[in-house]
């Protein structure tokens, strides 16, 4: 494998590569207070707790699909998902505990990264892989939980226009509502202009001050606020092939 002209031949040094390339499009960025004005609050509510119900996790546990790979902890799915019985009620004892205390465990915030070739591409180029993170099933599902929680509060205050990485909207919708747009101005004998633009890794880059503080003035007060934070921050990542592992990376920008 080859990188920025070096080359690699043993597993260990190509692993390494990897994780070199992939932590290359996380930022550091020091404070910068970015907010200097205090609008009202968007929620209807504050959001300041979540809780986690007992059914929701056995239902969780209890659709797991065996087929998928464990993450860091190499806990095998199935072995959950036949355990859902005894370990449904520790895990609703862990998971409201982690909320209400505003931690996030540490040991939950490491991620396996596998190494996907693009299509037609040099395979010995390491610049030609692109990462997919792949979390241990535990968090995994405490994150999805979480998200179920929180959705509906936060859908209402995302614009209609928003398509990407919402529940049923896609780049489908988003061109049906384009076509449509287009419709009614030809119709209507009007110009339309577009522009496309294209942020480089995007959701590698944010910033997590500007992060929090936009929730904060949405609304988001703790315990919940400092949950997210815990959750976002300080997590690492490890490139893994076969039983070759990288050098944990530390992720300093971006969102899971």
């Amino acid at each position: 494998m080859h990188f920025n002209n070096d080359q690699f031949n043993n597993s260990n040094d190509i692993v390494n590569a990897f994780a070199k390339y992939f932590s290359s499009v996380y930022e550091n960025y020091d404070f910068v207070d970015t907010i200097h004005h205090n609008p009202p609050k968007i929620l209807s509510s504050t959001l300041h707790s979540v809780s986690i119900d007992l059914i929701k996790i056995f239902e969780s546990l209890n659709s797991l699909d065996s087929a998928s790979s464990p993450g860091p902890d190499l806990i095998p799915n199935i072995f959950l998902r036949n355990c859902k019985y005894v370990i449904s009620s520790p895990l609703a004892y862990l998971f409201n505990l982690s909320l209400s205390s505003g931690i996030f465990p540490d040991i939950w915030k490491t991620s396996f990264i596998r190494s996907i070739p693009k299509p037609s591409s040099d395979l010995s180029n390491i610049t030609n892989y692109r990462p997919i993170s792949l979390l241990s099933l535990i968090p995994k599902m405490f994150e999805s939980l979480v998200a179920n929680k929180i959705l509906f509060e936060l859908n209402n205050i995302i614009v209609d226009n928003q398509h990407g990485f919402r529940r049923n909207k896609s780049t489908i919708t988003n061109l049906l509502q384009f076509q449509t747009f287009l419709s009614d101005a030809l119709s209507n004998g009007s110009n339309v202009d577009v522009i496309y633009t294209d942020f480089t890794k995007a959701f590698d880059k944010i910033n997590h001050h500007i992060l929090f503080a936009k929730l904060k003035q949405i609304g988001v007060c703790d315990p919940f606020l400092s949950w997210l934070r815990s959750f976002v921050e300080n997590s690492y990542q490890i490139v893994a092939y076969k039983e070759y592992w990288s050098t944990p990376l530390h992720v300093s920008s971006g969102v899971p």
